[in-house]
């Protein structure tokens, strides 16, 4: 497939309008109604400039506005094509009841098992090399000399 604008590939043709929907989906009313069922006055802490929290769909704990996001229930797909665009568009833009609040590690484990990837993995492929040395030490494994060997190590002992 030939995209539009010569010079782009099609990956970045794509990357380009699944960018633009989810900017127009930043100010789309239902994740406003989402947010603002998840909201509550702030009960203690610190800051005071914070004046309300919200609540994590998954883990039912309470957040600051920074460490939550509107997260999609039914993933909005791929969209790698023409032949997408109707599912994205319609799994993008749901209904508030297609729609959650989750605190930003939920929603890290939440996209990772929709990925297929285990979220223990994947949280251990984030350590920096001397964290994962030690995270293998404390399972009684050994180091491993580079990053894949470390990682090949810790999935082994899965």
């Amino acid at each position: 497939m030939t995209t539009p604008v010569t010079n782009w590939t099609k990956s970045r043709y794509w990357g380009f309008i699944r960018s633009a929907l989810r900017a127009a989906f930043r100010r789309y009313p239902p994740k406003y109604k989402v947010i603002q069922a998840a909201k509550r006055k702030k009960t203690h802490g610190k800051n005071a400039k914070q004046k309300w929290e919200y609540q994590c769909a998954e883990c039912k704990k309470y957040y600051p506005n920074k460490v939550v996001v509107v997260d999609h229930i039914k993933p909005a797909g791929s969209l790698k094509d023409y032949k997408d665009l109707p599912d994205f568009v319609e799994n993008m833009f749901c209904s508030e009841d297609g729609l959650q609040v989750l605190c930003k590690p939920c929603h890290y484990l939440k996209t990772m098992e929709e990925r297929g990837i285990n979220p223990v993995v994947a949280q251990f492929k984030k350590l920096n090399a001397e964290e994962q040395q030690t995270k293998l030490k404390k399972l009684g494994l050994q180091a491993g000399s580079n990053a894949a060997k470390r990682l090949k190590i810790f999935e082994d002992s899965l």
